[in-house]
């Protein structure tokens, strides 16, 4: 069948940029195509070598020379096998030396360069061959040759040098001046990509571009082009043919979009069946040929080549049968017992994938992969996690299944059926929500808090949150929650569903879980209780310290009024005794005296002789006198002061005894002062004892409260 055009022959022979990347559904005639045209190309086409690797042909490295088709119009081609066979061929020699010396460290060594898909390598990170590094001690240690040793850690680097030398040897036998255009082809990609994307794009390609010959190490190219790289003597392009789409995205990771192309092959349109019919055979059913071929060109061919357009019940049996070996070649097995299964689901969710035994824990990461592979699923709902397979794929895979695996056809139905009901219980929920949701439905009722915690740990914050926010999912009874009966049965079936073998034993360890934390709760009532007494023992010892300090303070006080009553009167008696007070009058009578002496005696001359003369004589006459007794008092305040002793000591007593009672009313206003602050501590403690007690009173209500939960159903 003749699908080739111009267009991809074109696109192949376009070195401006490295990738073209052909892609379509199962059975398109994406090989076809790219076949046809590389035939037409090395016929048609000087100077040109293209070089095919099929990865239906091949499943190791090792048999990579074998997988290999070269086309080309120039002689000595034969050269590149010998260099890419020379480094296989040592690479299995150095496994069998390996196996003599160490199996373990042979199987890993063999067993990283094995053609692994993407749902191994990205989604499941089966990448043994990013870490052989690991081992390079170990083989310091078993070889002595540089070359032996990288080979087994770079085979990468190793076989993608020989190809750039197998080239350099056919253009020098060639004689050519022009560059030497390479064409590599690599066919069924989603096989083997996952390495072969590691190979293709991070070594076979940056050694062409971007890797100099001085830095090559398997070979010594002539030291004038050392500086050189391989794609200043060679156009090179890739050319990766798969039905997946993940290669495309991951180059366009890399590598700008202007170096990538993509060439989509779609399957027949009704115009193109029935124009093909009518070119090719006679007129035939094309509603009932596009119906079951889906317009997918091999399917058509299939019919028309190997059934004779006979469909009858024995050629759609083998029809169903050719097309599940098309559609399922070198699938996954974990991946083909989940196809089989969405094939008769309407559509699924991660938690369907778990209806396939042996895909937990990475059943989220198989949803991923299902969802990112666009060929072979779509979104049943747009903005939702459900999807569906494709419409072909699921027409084939479920057909198959109906005539050849009915029993198995049946159990999905049922299955189906089964996860439909459960799930339409939490359809409007996202799938964490949904998580969630399902295991708290192996709880009979609950209380947020402490047993929560303890069965889903880490976990337990976001199952609080979605407790808060989703309120009206639950029956709410004095802070016990439960899910209605009849939603929480259906979540429960569907939890056996999807749970498998697991389905038990989750509820037997939440059951362990609570019995173990309710027994811990238990203890803590009793440390509670324990502690509460504690602090009650306390708060009487408190309350009858605070007593003995206030019976303190009250007699302190009462010494304190009395010594303070008794300095009052003996500083009466000190200031009656005392003459240290006298001073300053003293002086001001020395004056006053003084004055009166000097105005009687001169007052004659102070008044004007106008003035009566006997009036002012008598005036000075009792002034004289006044300062005569004024001179007297002094006179004795001064034989009183100097001449007195006893007075003296009694005075210095006095003091000296006042000055001891200051001191010990400093005390006692000390004492006092800390006897209140004595006091404030306790008050403060009390208080804290007050407040620590009701706390526990409300820790041990709620841990009682707990105790009372029936969290699980009886068995």
């Amino acid at each position: 069948m003749e699908r080739a055009n111009s267009s991809v022959i074109k696109e192949i022979l376009d070195f401006s940029y490295p990738f073209f990347f052909v892609n379509g559904t199962v059975g398109v005639g994406k090989s076809t195509i790219v076949n046809e045209a590389l035939n037409r190309i090395s016929n048609e086409e000087e100077n040109i070598v293209t070089i095919k690797l099929d990865l239906n042909q091949s499943h190791h490295f090792i048999q990579l020379a074998n997988a290999l088709q070269v086309g080309t119009k120039l002689k000595d081609v034969q050269t590149l096998f010998d260099e890419v066979k020379f480094y296989l061929n040592k690479f299995s020699n150095l496994i069998d030396v390996l196996i003599s010396k160490n199996k373990n460290l042979a199987s890993i060594f063999f067993d990283a360069y094995n053609f692994r898909d993407y749902f191994l390598t990205e989604y499941l990170n089966e990448t043994p061959f990013l870490e052989l590094h690991r081992y390079k001690n170990q083989l310091d240690e078993l070889f002595e040759k540089k070359i032996d040793k990288r080979v087994l850690l770079k085979l990468f680097d190793v076989l993608s040098e020989a190809f750039v030398y197998s080239l350099i040897q056919i253009k020098q036998t060639n004689e050519l001046e022009q560059n030497l255009k390479v064409v590599f082809v690599v066919d069924n990609y989603e096989h083997g990509a996952g390495i072969v994307d590691h190979w293709v794009i991070n070594h076979l390609y940056r050694t062409f571009y971007y890797k100099t010959f001085a830095n090559f190490e398997s070979y010594e190219i002539h030291k004038t082009l050392s500086n050189k790289k391989p794609i200043d003597f060679f156009d090179v392009k890739f050319v990766l043919i798969s039905r997946e789409p993940f290669t495309l995205k991951k180059i366009l990771y890399s590598e700008p979009k202007e170096k990538v192309k993509n060439h989509k092959i779609q399957p027949f349109t009704k115009e193109e069946l029935t124009s093909f019919v009518e070119k090719y055979y006679f007129q035939q059913p094309l509603e009932e040929i596009l119906a079951l071929t889906f317009g997918i060109p091999y399917a058509v061919d299939y019919i028309f080549q190997n059934l004779k357009c006979e469909l009858n019940e024995e050629n759609q049996k083998r029809f169903f049968e050719e097309m599940f070996i098309k559609v399922t070649q070198r699938t996954n097995p974990m991946i083909l017992c989940i196809l089989k299964l969405i094939s008769v689901f309407d559509y699924f969710t991660p938690e369907a994938i778990r209806c396939v035994q042996g895909t937990y824990p990475n059943h989220e990461k198989i949803f991923k992969y299902l969802a990112d592979n666009s060929d072979l699923c779509e979104f049943y709902q747009k903005e939702s996690d459900l999807i569906r397979i494709a419409p072909h794929y699921k027409f084939f895979v479920s057909t198959y299944l109906k005539i050849f695996e009915k029993e198995a056809f049946e159990k999905f139905q049922f299955l189906f059926s089964q996860f439909q009901e459960g799930f339409n219980a939490l359809k409007d929920l996202e799938y964490e929500e949904r998580k969630i949701f399902r295991n708290l439905a192996y709880l009979k009722e609950f209380i947020v808090g402490e047993v929560l915690q303890n069965i889903f740990q880490e976990d337990y914050p976001k199952v609080e949150k979605f407790i808060k926010e989703n309120s009206n999912l639950f029956q709410v009874d004095n802070d016990i929650y439960k899910i209605p009966k009849e939603i929480r049965e259906k979540i429960l079936a569907f939890n056996k569903l999807i749970d498998n073998e697991r389905y038990i034993l989750k509820i037997e360890f939440i059951k362990e879980s609570i019995l173990s934390n309710l027994k811990e709760i238990k203890q803590k009532i009793e440390n509670l209780k324990i502690q509460q007494q504690q602090n009650l023992d306390r708060i009487k010892k408190i309350q009858y310290i605070k007593a003995r300090i206030n019976e303190e303070i009250q007699d302190i006080q009462k010494k304190i009024v009395a010594s303070e009553n008794y300095l009052i009167d003996l500083n009466t008696k000190r200031y009656s005794t005392s003459r240290k007070y006298t001073w300053v009058p003293f002086t001001l009578l020395a004056i006053l005296s003084i004055i009166t002496f000097i105005v009687g005696n001169n007052i004659l001359y102070i008044f004007n002789e106008t003035m009566n003369m006997e009036s002012i004589s008598g005036l000075g006459t009792a002034l004289k006198i006044l300062s005569i007794l004024l001179f007297g008092i002094l006179l004795y305040v001064l034989i009183d002061h100097f001449g007195s002793k006893e007075r003296k000591e009694f005075i210095r007593g006095a003091e000296e005894f006042i000055n001891t009672e200051e001191e010990k009313l400093a005390e006692l206003k000390e004492c006092l002062n800390e006897y209140k602050l004595a006091l404030k501590q306790f008050d403060e403690e009390l208080q804290i004892k007050f407040k620590e007690n009701q706390s526990l009173e409300g820790k041990i209500e709620s841990l009682e409260k707990i105790l009372k939960v029936d969290f699980v159903d009886a068995t």
